[in-house]
């Protein structure tokens, strides 16, 4: 029994990696162009890119690992059976439940793995991930350089005619068409950039603010305005994994990230019966339609817990969990366990 654990696990583990490695260079090859789009808002050097890289790699890995796993192993099956290696084992007296209890320790391990990633460390990786982007946009503020077009303070473009200081500035021009819907346009003689507790914030003097609606150009001149933009400040206060989670309960789309999670974490260990369903073939009589099982199967279920947890985020894991086992075990039992 040991000998044919080793054996499986190494047939396993040379087909999972082969799937493996692709499918990660290609999401990675995804996640970095996504990542690559932002700097088209901040600006970031090669080394804050990795960093950026390593906050988006827990989800990589949780996106790929799943799939990875059942495609291996319903593969390295298929091809022991069609290799008439499976025929040997089972002619040895050696009985399919036997097969199901050496790939469930690893379906067990996978799952524990799975439910690391999703429920304890990509959380706080996405926290990290925003509070980088937040900081690195509050540095372009303090980084805003007279006479070049295309800055931003907040919601609004800025130009700055002259720097009199440390985050002062002279000749100031802001223009929003977000605020109440309307075209807003502001100029001002000085300008000072403040950050504290409340976030940043644009204190204007000595100017003057046009609003233009349907028509209709009003103006008002003031000693001193101040703009605000509180989005420095979101996110800077991380939560920890129960205060994440937590939130759930008011949230729907944290409890669908909740009920989508657990359920793509289960999927290795609640699919065990599908593997060895679709991957012990009697080569003889059975056609290979390896592939089209493994693709069936994964559509199936992905397709079905998002749309569930979409609509009963809680209620769809106590729906699938059952569902899936008891639909699994079905397959085995009349395509493998009763021949074998």
């Amino acid at each position: 029994m040991v000998r044919l654990a080793k054996y499986l696990n190494r047939n396993f583990s040379t087909m999972f990696f082969s799937l493996f490695l692709p499918l990660f260079s290609i999401a990675s090859l995804i996640f970095f162009v996504k990542i690559v789009s932002i700097t088209s808002v901040i600006k970031v050097n090669f080394f804050e890119l990795i960093q950026l890289y390593l906050y988006v790699l827990p989800q990589i890995l949780f996106y790929t690992i799943p799939i990875a796993f059942f495609a291996s192993a319903v593969m390295t099956l298929s091809k022991l059976s069609y290799d008439y290696e499976m025929v040997v084992i089972f002619s040895l007296g050696i009985k399919p439940n036997k097969i199901a209890h050496i790939f469930g320790k690893t379906a067990l391990l996978t799952t524990l793995t799975l439910l690391i990633l999703s429920i304890g460390i990509i959380p706080q990786a996405k926290q990290m991930y925003k509070g980088f982007i937040i900081y690195k946009k509050a540095e372009a503020v303090f980084n805003i350089k007279p006479s070049e077009f295309g800055q931003k303070f907040g919601d609004w473009l800025l130009f700055i005619g002259g720097k009199k200081g440390e985050n002062r500035f002279e000749d100031v021009i802001l223009y929003n068409q977000k605020v109440m819907n309307k075209e807003n346009f502001i100029v001002a003689k000085e300008a000072l950039i403040v950050s504290n507790k409340e976030g940043l914030k644009f204190v204007l003097k000595n100017g003057r603010g046009y609003t233009y609606e349907k028509e209709k150009l009003t103006e008002i001149e003031f000693d001193m305005m101040t703009l605000n933009d509180l989005s420095v400040i979101q996110g800077k206060r991380y939560k920890n994994v129960i205060e994440y989670w937590f939130e759930s309960v008011s949230n729907k789309t944290r409890a669908f990230d909740l009920s989508i999670f657990t359920l793509v974490s289960l999927f290795p260990a609640i699919s065990v019966f599908f593997i060895l369903a679709f991957g012990i073939i009697n080569p003889r009589y059975e056609k290979n339609r390896t592939y089209l099982w493994i693709i069936a199967t994964i559509v199936s279920f992905y397709t079905l817990s998002f749309v569930l947890s979409k609509q009963f985020p809680f209620y769809a894991i106590l729906f699938i969990l059952p569902l899936w086992i008891i639909t699994g075990y079905i397959l085995y039992f009349k395509r493998v366990k009763k021949r074998y």
